[in-house]
């Protein structure tokens, strides 16, 4: 994330977004979704709300642990998800589509253009690739698009 270069920390800079962005980075890279984490996530939102690196980052952060979150980090990283497809949304519709929650990344735009045209492409893929017992060519298809396949291939 990029606070890392930036050797902030929340006691010696309260008011950094960018600070609390790493601050709630440490917290999920050790597995502590506490409350600590809802709130560095939430500061960091709060503190810096026009800052597009880190509000991707921490949708994206979000992403990968997404059960594990409480509904106030899902609630906040969802609207750091709907900011990032505003002004990064290959990004985050690779992630998502990597991750399996296109579905719910896709669910927070409803603005059309092409971000809705990724959206219902991605949805058809993620139907053709998790089809059972796919064919070789239709896993290395799906994996080289980013749609890892629900079942191995068939033999």
């Amino acid at each position: 994330m990029a606070a890392r270069g930036i050797g902030g920390h929340v006691s010696t800079h309260p008011t950094w977004p960018l600070a609390w962005a790493w601050e709630a980075e440490k917290l999920a890279d050790s597995g502590d979704f506490s409350p600590r984490f809802d709130h560095a996530l939430a500061r960091a939102s709060e503190l810096g709300p026009s800052e597009r690196v880190m509000r991707k980052n921490l949708g994206l952060l979000a992403l990968s642990a997404w059960p594990r979150l409480s509904p106030e980090a899902q609630a906040i990283s969802k609207a750091n998800l709907r900011f990032a497809l505003q002004t990064q949304p290959r990004e985050v519709l690779k992630a998502a589509l990597w991750q399996r929650h296109e579905a719910m990344v896709c669910s927070l735009w409803n603005e059309g253009g092409l971000v809705a045209e990724v959206c219902e492409t991605q949805r058809k893929l993620r139907a053709l690739c998790d089809r059972a017992r796919p064919s070789k060519e239709l896993a290395l298809f799906c994996l080289e698009r980013g749609a890892v396949p629900r079942h191995p291939p068939r033999r």
